[in-house]
């Protein structure tokens, strides 16, 4: 009789991109940001129908300008920093101002313009938290896909602490985001191993 094994090996079709969800197009990439990376919602499978990711609920005004969202407690990045309302303004912040300080060179969220709009016709107004663990989205105009959109893998949650000690250290290379980046769990990517391996585990734990 074998062993259980609690290790499982895979075959990739090819290299990943980059390991920020947010910046990439290509397939490969976003299978890791999905594995890695959680959003505020996320699909029914086999489907399109939205269900609780980290936020467990929310609410639409009936003009349809506005989100309440109400997020999970208790949850952490991989870097120990809690998940909050905060960290969710941080990361729409940093994906829909095109002047954010967070947008790195070489950087460009194609997935953010595609779905919300470009800078000179963006879907989401303002995104602010009410309290720790409120966040409420106020539109321009009524998007009838958005709960759809916000559950896209390029829309993770990423910890505002590690994104802020990326630019402190600046970005060496497309592989030292990984270890920055946290789905309430890690990415590690062994530098001897660049184009060979991936191990990871989620970024938000609770």
């Amino acid at each position: 009789m074998t062993e259980a094994q609690d290790t499982m090996i895979m075959g990739r079709g090819g290299d990943s991109v980059a390991l920020d969800p947010a910046i990439v197009t290509d397939g490969e990439s976003l299978k890791i940001g999905h594995q890695v990376f959680d959003s505020l919602l996320d699909y029914k499978e086999g489907g399109t129908e939205v269900i609780p990711g980290l936020a467990e609920s929310w609410e639409i005004s009936a003009d349809g300008l506005k989100y309440v969202f109400k997020l999970k407690s208790g949850v952490k990045f991989h870097d120990g920093t809690d998940f909050n309302a905060e960290a969710v303004v941080f990361n729409f912040n940093r994906w829909g101002d095109p002047a954010s300080e967070y947008k790195f060179e070489g950087d460009s969220f194609d997935y953010y313009d595609s779905m919300f709009g470009p800078e000179d016709g963006r879907v989401i107004k303002e995104v602010k938290a009410t309290d720790e663990t409120t966040v409420e989205f106020t539109l321009n105009q009524p998007q009838a896909p958005f709960l759809q959109n916000i559950a896209m893998t390029p829309f993770g949650i990423a910890s505002p602490t590690a994104i802020q000690e990326k630019k402190k250290t600046s970005r060496a290379s497309l592989w030292a985001p990984a270890h920055l980046y946290s789905k309430s769990g890690s990415v590690t990517t062994p530098s001897p191993w660049r184009k060979t391996r991936i191990i990871g585990k989620k970024d938000c734990q609770s």
